[in-house]
């Protein structure tokens, strides 16, 4: 579904990704873990079309995408969840819903989503007329996970959706995400909480200074020795 191909990029004149090459299939959950500063979030903005990478290729069920604009990849059904959250705290929760919904072929199955999103996450029903800037960090996350779901993507990719929150709001938003692998949607997730994004995930990248230094499957990351002792402080 997702090919990145030998991936370079950065901001200036600093270079921050180093020939990164990754796969994502369809109906995959795979995961993008590294420290901080490991260029993981500039590889999801260069996917998204949000920088320009200096080098390299992304293909998106085939195509080749790096020159097609961000919005334009939304339409694709190529869907990113910022980190941060980014809603509109005087708007509704349901209007910053609706905005998830922009684009054409996501309009075309607006309540359809919407009854989707409600139904996976309940509290957001009976929060619908509640401003997004009232709600406690966690609810916005559910929030910002709804509004991304409205764009009916093909493969939703999601950055650190559980920074800042509590443990007990982290495991919700991790059975979330299990709900929408379940759902048969792609995911492309990068995540702190390394154990839990590999107990998740199918496979799983290791980013390390701009460069992928592992690539394999989440069950035999998570019994790496040394991956143990750099991520999960075991």
């Amino acid at each position: 579904m997702l090919k990145v191909k030998n991936l370079s990029a950065g901001y200036g004149d600093i270079q921050i990704l180093f020939n990164v090459s990754m796969e994502i299939k369809d109906g995959e959950v795979v995961a993008l873990i590294g420290a901080n500063a490991a260029g993981k979030t500039t590889t999801i903005k260069c996917i998204s079309g949000l920088i320009k990478e200096i080098s390299g290729e992304i293909y998106f069920e085939g195509k080749k995408i790096n020159n097609i604009p961000a919005y334009e990849r939304v339409n694709l059904g190529l869907i990113q969840v910022c980190e941060g959250r980014s809603l509109f705290p005087m708007m509704t929760v349901q209007e910053n819903l609706y905005l998830g919904a922009y684009s054409k072929r996501a309009r075309k199955k607006l309540n359809e989503s919407l009854e989707t999103v409600y139904e996976l996450l309940p509290d957001l029903y009976t929060k619908k007329s509640q401003l997004a800037g009232s709600l406690s960090g966690g609810q916005q996350q559910m929030v910002a996970i709804g509004r991304g779901l409205m764009g009916v993507p093909k493969i939703l990719i999601m950055d650190e959706p559980s920074l800042g929150l509590a443990p007990v709001i982290t495991q919700r938003v991790f059975e979330i995400i299990e709900k929408i692998k379940e759902q048969g949607t792609t995911v492309l997730l990068v995540e702190q909480n390394v154990v839990k994004t590999l107990e998740l995930a199918d496979r799983g990248y290791v980013m390390e200074n701009g460069r992928i230094i592992m690539n394999e499957e989440a069950k035999s990351l998570l019994r790496n020795d040394n991956l143990r002792k750099a991520y999960m402080g075991i």
